[in-house]
């Protein structure tokens, strides 16, 4: 696995932008290939499903046999979920502008699902060969997206594990920024829960 350490952020929910060189090295590991949906449920600006696209063509689309393979990843690829206002659009535009023609963006919090606007969600399938996230640490949920999942917590980042359990393929690959308190806190129920499930599952 790969572990690494995140700057400290402020409070602002948790958010904080993935250094686009370690998105590259998460997708190089991950390694989607063309035919397998990609997924990030917290996507922010669009990072990890634009650079996923940018490996899956190859340098001048290099890994492109047909015709067919790049309707497949412009159209049928690239899922994801963003709660923030102001970055929403900024997702849109960026994974448009890296030539995904129908980014699957849903605006919304996965983990109260709660949805603003999931138009271009529909027809989303409910499992993803691949998941690439550093989800927000730090942040807070509240009794509306707990009672959603197993293991109780205000923790977003260990609910947001529980989501991507939950959403992975059998065989399916996730690669995920994660705090060492996921690793070593102990001190709360839902972290060691949740930690146990990935050891044991």
């Amino acid at each position: 696995g790969l572990l690494l350490k995140m700057g400290e952020r402020g409070n602002d929910g948790g958010q904080f932008f993935t250094p686009r060189e370690v998105i590259r090295a998460m997708v190089r590991t991950i390694d989607p290939k063309t035919g397998e949906t990609v997924y990030d449920p917290g996507c922010g600006t669009g990072g990890f499903l634009a650079q996923s696209f940018e490996h899956m063509v190859g340098k001048n689309n290099e890994k492109i046999k047909s015709p067919d393979q790049i309707e497949t990843l412009k159209q049928k690829t690239f899922y994801g979920r963003e709660k923030d206002n102001l970055i929403y659009p900024i997702a849109l535009a960026n994974l448009v502008l890296h030539n995904i023609d129908e980014p699957h963006i849903s605006h919304g919090n996965t983990l109260t699902g709660q949805v603003i606007y999931d138009g271009l969600f529909q027809g989303a399938p409910a499992l993803y060969d691949v998941i690439l996230m550093n989800p927000p640490f730090g942040g807070k949920e509240g009794k509306d997206a707990q009672t959603r999942f197993a293991y109780k917590t205000g923790a977003t980042q260990v609910l947001f594990i529980q989501h991507l359990i939950g959403s992975l393929k059998s065989g399916g690959r996730c690669g995920l920024v994660i705090d060492e308190g996921v690793l070593f806190r102990n001190n709360e129920t839902a972290f060691v829960q949740t930690k146990r499930k990935l050891l044991d599952d």
